[in-house]
């Protein structure tokens, strides 16, 4: 129910009763990390394991309170430790790729993610995560392999082909490679055409068919992923240069005061007025 001062309030007067209870010290550390208390729950939680070290869920929320108080090193030995109970604990294992790729612990994360993805073989999102991986570290081929593979696995999840249609517009773009364009509108455009897509699917759509010459066709994609929820801010972005392109100024101006809402950017105009592809 998302009470959580109550649920501290009869956890520690359980607490007054009986402390040798790690179950009851572990829940009441959840409430009050549920709560905004991060600090708070550090106390529990060595109480709790100090009474049962293979408390692997202990060992968990330690790393989450600890990673939330900035002690990243202690985060990561927190989560080696509920690891090492139980290897298959996909949480912990998540975290760690997580806290490994933030710290620029590339291969390490990498190896984590793929760890999960041999664990969880029938989730496609875990290989679209190793693939994303490689591709933030500049291994696009090696994304792309690993993405191609999960199409292979999962012919209909989105989600794949939304990866590797982002990778390979970021090819095209960075490469100017019309080869890479083609690459992406194949890979985009069954899934832009399901109903209803995704606002992020018709975004990255909607931004290669700009690049590849089609505006109108841009901009029709485009204005779909503004009304689809949620919404990707970038499509209000992507909207206001096929809109300018095509001499549609209201709508060029709306898109950019959308997107600086959502976004936050100071001065979306600047972004909008550079010189894009054909």
């Amino acid at each position: 129910m998302g009470r959580y001062e109550r649920a501290v309030d009869s956890y520690r007067r359980y607490i007054a009763i009986d402390d040798r209870a790690p179950r009851v010290l572990y829940k009441l550390a959840l409430s009050y990390f549920r709560n905004g208390q991060a600090s708070l729950a550090i106390e529990p939680l060595l109480r709790a394991i100090a009474l049962n070290d293979r408390f692997v869920e202990a060992h968990y929320l330690m790393a989450m309170c600890l990673e939330d108080q900035k002690h990243d090193g202690d985060a990561l030995k927190s989560l080696a430790k509920a690891l090492d109970i139980n290897p298959a604990f996909g949480a912990a294992r998540e975290e760690l790729a997580s806290l490994d790729l933030s710290q620029g612990r590339t291969r390490e994360g990498i190896d984590q993610l793929e760890a999960l993805a041999a664990l969880e073989p029938s989730n496609p999102q875990r290989l679209v995560d190793v693939g994303e991986a490689y591709a933030r570290t500049g291994r696009t081929d090696t994304a792309i392999t690993t993405l191609g593979t999960a199409a292979d696995r999962f012919p209909q999840a989105a989600a794949v082909y939304i990866a590797l249609g982002r990778i390979w517009l970021e090819t095209a773009e960075v490469h100017n490679d019309r080869v890479a364009l083609r690459k992406a509108i194949q890979a985009l455009a069954p899934i832009a055409a399901r109903v209803p897509a995704s606002s992020d699917a018709l975004t990255i759509y909607g931004r290669t068919l700009f690049l590849s010459g089609d505006v109108d066709g841009a901009e029709r994609t485009l204005t779909q992923a503004t009304l689809q929820m949620p919404v990707e801010p970038m499509a209000f972005l992507y909207l206001a240069d096929a809109a300018r392109r095509r001499g549609h100024i209201a709508v060029t101006e709306d898109a950019l005061a959308k997107y600086a809402t959502l976004s936050g950017s100071p001065d979306p105009a600047r972004r909008a007025a550079r010189p894009q592809g054909n």
